[in-house]
């Protein structure tokens, strides 16, 4: 969300591979671009996001959300013990972090930490509360907190 409106980077615009690394542009409004630069090194990923103005008045960034790629659902106890997690955040500005575990409590954890920046909240997208879903929903870390 800016001082222009809102808008949603779910496919990139240009999306190409420089060295090691995936590097993705997004549009989500005219004149805002969000730059994206994904690259491992051993088991840690690294996801550094970068907003582009490249209209000529300033821009006023008031929230941004990033999606986890959590699968917090709850479907019949062996679906979800072989193929799901809970999914825990901690929204503590610039102490922040994510993690998800595997129900079942076997294999490997997710685990996402604050580096640079803060994380004030999270929100939950795509919930269906009139049917009572076992989704969960999208997590979104809110990375933004535009305060008057």
């Amino acid at each position: 969300m800016t001082d222009r409106g809102a808008g949603r980077w779910l496919g990139p615009s240009e999306l190409r591979v420089a060295g090691d690394a995936v590097e993705a542009v997004y549009t989500p409004l005219l004149g805002i671009r969000v730059e994206v630069r994904r690259s491992v090194d051993g088991s840690v990923l690294r996801e550094p996001y970068t907003i582009v103005n490249s209209a000529v008045e300033p821009l006023a960034v008031t929230c941004l959300g990033i999606q986890t790629p959590f699968a917090d659902w709850y479907r019949d106890a062996r679906t979800s013990l072989e193929q799901a997690v809970h999914a825990h955040d901690f929204t503590g500005g610039t102490w922040s972090w994510a993690l998800a575990q595997p129900m079942s409590g076997e294999g490997r954890c997710l685990g996402l930490i604050v580096r640079e920046g803060a994380v004030r909240a999270y929100s939950v997208e795509s919930r269906n509360q009139a049917s009572l879903s076992d989704v969960r929903g999208h997590l979104v870390l809110q990375v933004t907190d535009s305060r008057p």
